[in-house]
């Protein structure tokens, strides 16, 4: 979904923004067209969204309503990618350019779109919508591994705002899940019940904290909530020393540790599914 093509864009602007995505993301096919941000969220004021020849779309967004957060979501996407996190940001930061509109002369963030993915606030205006829709009525259990990664994840990074519609999302393959607007994160301590949300939008919160069907020796859902985590949890562990040597690379992220880089694998997975209570 998008908004309104943005008219009269400065030629010089749109050719050095064309080489510096093109030179992140060599698949990209110029010439490359300027949208408004489609939705409504905290950076709409300061979002645009790059479209390809072939309708590619990449979000450039100056993420300032938190302190750093262009350079915290830069972070997030690269820890997300060395922990190969499901439906995870593609990011680039770049460098100012000049009189491009909205974020012209600032540091931003370029996010290349999973083709096929919508925030969870866009299902119902999009083509796709149903089809994601259909899929998770289907068999959700995809996704709710997805989400006991991304849980573990946020947890673990301290990603807030997760109780936002506009945060989260999802694509009819799989189905999965995934995280974008990470900019609130790598500081407070992640609010654990605003991870509810995204169960509560599918109407899955109450499968997964409910008891197992007559019959049946465990809950399905709350299993695959827990298999997520555990997959999480072996990557986390696995890749110790990198994360935090990449942690330790910014200024921004050199500092922040949590309680739950602490927690042994047992400790781990019972307050993180306690938390969805």
């Amino acid at each position: 979904m998008l908004g309104l093509q943005i008219p009269n864009v400065d030629a010089q602007s749109l050719s050095q923004l064309t080489v510096a995505l093109t030179g992140g993301w060599p698949g990209l096919a110029p010439p490359l067209v300027l949208h408004e941000s489609p939705g409504g969220h905290a950076n709409t004021q300061l979002h645009i969204v790059a479209v390809d020849l072939t309708g590619a779309c990449v979000g450039l967004k100056a993420a300032n309503r938190i302190a750093h957060g262009t350079q915290r979501e830069a972070i997030i996407s690269q820890l997300a990618s060395s922990l190969e996190m499901p439906l995870g940001p593609r990011q680039r930061i770049m460098l100012p350019i000049q009189n491009l509109p909205k974020i012209g002369g600032q540091d931003f963030v370029a996010s290349l779109w999973h083709d096929g993915a919508e925030a969870l606030d866009k299902l119902n205006n999009v083509p796709g919508g149903n089809a994601i829709k259909q899929a998770v009525a289907a068999d959700p259990e995809p996704l709710l591994v997805d989400f006991g990664e991304w849980l573990g994840f946020g947890l673990v990074f301290g990603i807030n705002d997760r109780g936002n519609a506009g945060n989260w999302i999802c694509s009819a393959v799989g189905p999965s899940i995934g995280m974008i607007d990470t900019e609130d994160s790598l500081g407070a301590p992640a609010v654990h019940g605003d991870y509810k949300f995204p169960l509560s939008f599918w109407n899955l919160l109450q499968g997964v904290n409910g008891p197992a069907p007559a019959g049946h020796a465990h809950n399905s859902q709350t299993s695959a909530v827990a298999r997520g985590l555990r997959q999480f949890y072996k990557k986390w562990a696995g890749n110790h020393k990198i994360v935090v040597a990449q942690l330790n690379q910014s200024p921004i992220s050199s500092a922040y540790r949590c309680n739950w880089m602490g927690l042994g694998h047992k400790e781990f997975m019972e307050k993180a599914l306690v938390g969805l209570a």
